[in-house]
């Protein structure tokens, strides 16, 4: 599975494809999550919901305005 991941100052956005096909998407506010590990840990979180977990992810592709983020990724 590929996780399309859109940071933004407000939200944290990731789309889960398998096969091309975008099957879910999900967001959680992006306040807090400027570690890495907060990073992980929101992603853990939202792909928890689907039961998911992030050993099932292939590749992270990222985009991100926020630089503590961006850092972080």
């Amino acid at each position: 599975m590929v996780i399309a991941l859109d940071v933004g100052n407000t939200n944290i956005s990731l789309g889960m494809v398998r096969g091309g096909d975008v099957v879910r998407s999900q967001s959680a506010p992006t306040v807090g999550n400027n570690s890495a590990a907060g990073l992980e840990a929101t992603l853990d979180h939202l792909l928890s919901r689907d039961g998911t977990s992030l050993d099932a992810v292939d590749e992270i592709v990222s985009a991100s305005v926020v630089p503590g983020v961006t850092d972080s990724l």
